[in-house]
């Protein structure tokens, strides 16, 4: 009996270390597994943190340059004055019968731009629509204008050909532009026109 139990003994110290070996070799298989499961979703979040960056990135590039093609495209002035307000009562007898408003523009050039752009109305309602002149002047005293119908109680978008001024032969330096309400073209003798986004546009 005390032979056995000898060899047995014997037996279980040399099968010891095979067991740790085991052991350790499946802890280090289960611990690579794992490694490699979390690797592909790692790896996901990375491309779509790239994806959205890109998206990003072309959309404000996108907004730029539309925004810079805009600015091309257009020559906005009277920024500091809009929205321009004329008042105007043509009821009192004796009063003048013309109204006007005039600003300077610094002698700009608007040679490379095909129309002048604005939106108007009036404050009050009227029955009929309002005539209004428009008047551009450049440094050499040429002066030229046009008139505008169809002013309302209601926002409207008008855009005046630069050609309709034939009187001006030098466009590149405008030195001011008016707006004229003149008694004997307004159904309404009384109100107020309102005048806002004054721009040259091409």
């Amino acid at each position: 009996m005390r032979n056995i139990d000898v060899i047995n003994e014997k037996r279980y110290v040399r099968m010891k270390p095979e067991v740790y070996e085991h052991l350790a070799r499946t802890f280090l298989e289960k611990k690579k597994n794992k490694n490699n499961k979390k690797q592909p979703t790692i790896t996901l979040f990375v491309s779509l943190g790239l994806l959205i960056a890109i998206l990003v990135f072309i959309f404000v590039l996108f907004l730029t340059r539309e925004k810079i093609g805009i600015l091309q495209r257009s020559l906005h002035i009277l920024l500091d004055k809009s929205p321009i307000t004329i008042a105007y009562n043509f009821k009192n007898p004796g009063t003048d019968k013309v109204k006007a408003m005039s600003f300077s523009l610094s002698d700009i050039d608007i040679s490379r731009y095909r129309f002048l752009d604005f939106r108007a109305r009036l404050i009050k309602k009227t029955t009929k629509d309002s005539v209004i002149k428009v008047e551009i002047e450049n440094a050499f005293k040429e002066k030229a204008s046009t008139y505008l119908n169809g002013i309302t109680w209601q926002w409207k978008r008008f855009s005046l050909p630069l050609s309709d001024f034939k009187k001006i032969s030098d466009k590149t330096v405008i030195s001011s532009i008016s707006f004229v309400i003149e008694d004997w073209n307004l159904s309404d003798k009384e109100n107020s026109l309102i005048i806002d986004e004054v721009r040259f546009t091409k």
